[in-house]
C-alpha cells in the first residue's frame, strides 16, 4: 500500500500491489477448442475459500465496495492463478500465449467498470517478442495500465540476451509499465504443483521466502543493469512487486565495487 497527498492536502491511497482472485475454471472455458483439453486447472481452488475468498477478486462491484469502505482509490491489480501459466503450460509457448490472451480479456472486460480506479496489469510471456509487443498493444487499447512478466527467464533467454530490445522499445513507445512480481517464471518458481498446494517441504519454502526472493530480484536487476538495459531504454519503467526494499542498499553497495 503506499499513500500520496495532493496539493490541497487530502490523503489519497492506493494500493500498489492488490490481487485478482480469477475463477479457477476461466481457461476451461475460455479457451480456444484446440487448447482446452491442456488449459491450466486448480481442482483445490474454491470460491468464497482461501486466496478466492473475498468476492471482489472476481465481482468488481464487491471490490468497488471493498475499496470504498477501505478509502482506496485505486488499485495497481495482478493476477494469482494466472501466474501458474508458466508452471503448467510453459513448454508449451503458443498454449501460453493462448492462455495470456484469455486473462488479459478477463482482466479488459473487469477493468472497464472503472478503469480510473482499477489498473489492470496484462499478463505477457515473452518468448515471442513480435506477439509481446502485439499483446502490450492490445493490453494498453483495453485499458490495461501496465505488464507483468516473468522475473526468472526461460533457460536460453537471460536477461542479458538481446532478445527483449524489441519488446523493452515498444514499453517505452507505448508509455506502459513493466511489473516483475514476486513468484513469477521459471527456475526456482517453476515447482510442481497439485492444485494450489506446493509440493515442496518446509526447508525448501522457508529457505525461498528468507532469502530467496531476494536473490531471484538481485540477480535480474544485476543482469538488466549491466548489460545496459536502462541505457538503452532509458524511458522503461519497471516494477518490481511484493520482493520488499530492506536488502537493496547492501546490494547496490556490493554493485558498486569495482
Amino acid at each position: 500500500m503506499s499513500d500520496t497527498t495532493s496539493g490541497g492536502g487530502q490523503e489519497i491511497r492506493i494500493s500498489a500491489d492488490s490481487h485478482m482472485s480469477e475463477p479457477p475454471d476461466l481457461w476451461e472455458k475460455e479457451l480456444p477448442a484446440s487448447y482446452r483439453d491442456r488449459a491450466p486447472r486448480f481442482p483445490r481452488v474454491k470460491m468464497g475459500e482461501g486466496l478466492h475468498a473475498r468476492p471482489g477478486g472476481w465481482d468488481v462491484g464487491a471490490r468497488l465496495a471493498d475499496m470504498a469502505a477501505d478509502g482506496i482509490a485505486a488499485e495497481v491489480l495482478y493476477p494469482t492463478l494466472a501466474k501458474d501459466i508458466y508452471i503448467q503450460c510453459g513448454d508449451d509457448p503458443e498454449l501460453a500465449q493462448a492462455c495470456d490472451r484469455v486473462y488479459n480479456d478477463w482482466m479488459i472486460e473487469y477493468c472497464q467498470e472503472a478503469p480510473d480506479r482499477l489498473w489492470g496489469q496484462a499478463h505477457i510471456g515473452l518468448w515471442n517478442v513480435d506477439y509481446a509487443i502485439k499483446e502490450l498493444e492490445r493490453a494498453r487499447d483495453g485499458g490495461l495500465k501496465g505488464a507483468t512478466l516473468w522475473i526468472i527467464p526461460p533457460e536460453g533467454l537471460g536477461w542479458t540476451t538481446d532478445h527483449y530490445e524489441r519488446f523493452w522499445s515498444a514499453a517505452e513507445e507505448l508509455a506502459m509499465p513493466m511489473s516483475m512480481h514476486i513468484n513469477s517464471g521459471f527456475g526456482i518458481y517453476n515447482v510442481q504443483r497439485q492444485g494450489a498446494q506446493f509440493t515442496e517441504n518446509r526447508l525448501t519454502l522457508v529457505a525461498r521466502q528468507s532469502y530467496g526472493h531476494k536473490a531471484v530480484a538481485m540477480q535480474a536487476l544485476t543482469e538488466l543493469i549491466l548489460s545496459g538495459a536502462f541505457e538503452r531504454h532509458p524511458r522503461l519503467k519497471l516494477v518490481l512487486a511484493e520482493y520488499e526494499v530492506g536488502w537493496i542498499p547492501f546490494w547496490l553497495e556490493d554493485l558498486d565495487r569495482k
